[in-house]
């Protein structure tokens, strides 16, 4: 997902700070959020179970493009709020 550009969040940005939700789940699993660019980590930012709802807050890389991808590991919604960011990109 691009948040480089969007929401007040600056072009060029290298780090974000992300509030992670997941709720609606029907089983018990987890999210990463990690840059675009890269292979996911064997790391959680957030653990959920079914019928719950669970947040978590998770400081980001960018990917060069400015986006964030998010790996869920069971079916789930997921909101994600923008909450800060570090520039620039070095």
């Amino acid at each position: 997902m691009r948040v480089a550009g969007r929401g007040g969040v600056p072009v060029g940005v290298g780090t974000v700070m992300l509030n992670l939700v997941a709720l609606d789940a029907q089983t018990a699993g987890y999210l990463t959020a990690y840059p675009c660019s890269a292979v996911p980590p064997a790391a959680s930012n957030l653990n959920f179970e079914a019928n719950r709802i669970v947040a978590n807050s998770a400081i980001v890389q960018v990917d060069e493009q400015g986006d964030v991808c998010l790996f869920a590991y069971a079916d789930t919604n997921v909101l994600v709020d923008v909450t800060g960011y570090v520039e620039p990109r070095l």
